[in-house]
């Protein structure tokens, strides 16, 4: 069985970003796992670098309601946004639409998971619930 821990769960401002190879996250308490044993470098368009320390998974409520988990979310302690590669999504099998000024994130299963209105400085802010599961065992019989 598993509960949704609410002291955990927390909305979090995530850019969709069409030039990220990775998605990225400088909020390790946001993983729901977290392999700290990676490491690597990310470079940025204005020639900068951060460390890699880890890489994981972060689980989301949809806008349906619906959990999600982001995969393969790089762990960047120094990161001030958090950053949804679209390029990584789509290989996931999401498909992302940008057109007249909103960008749509959708399940083929499931439908729209996610619609986001370009912001005032052109960027698409997503503002996603993330949340930890506490899961609890239970034995029956001797």
């Amino acid at each position: 069985m598993a509960i949704e821990d609410a002291k955990n769960s927390e909305a979090e401002i995530w850019y969709v970003d069409t030039g990220c190879s990775n998605h990225m996250s400088g909020s390790k308490s946001s993983f729901s796992y977290l392999n700290e044993n990676f490491h690597s470098t990310v470079s940025f368009g204005d020639c900068s670098t951060m460390k890699v320390m880890g890489k994981g998974d972060i689980k989301i409520k949809t806008k349906n309601g619906f959990v999600e988990t982001i995969s393969n979310v790089f762990y960047v302690p120094d990161l001030k946004s958090n950053l949804l590669s679209a390029g990584q999504l789509q290989e996931k099998g999401y498909e992302i639409f940008i057109s007249k000024g909103s960008c749509e994130i959708i399940d083929p299963v499931r439908g729209a998971i996610a619609v986001v209105i370009i912001s005032s400085n052109r960027l698409f802010l997503l503002k996603i619930e993330t949340f930890n599961l506490v899961f609890l065992g239970c034995r029956y019989g001797p």
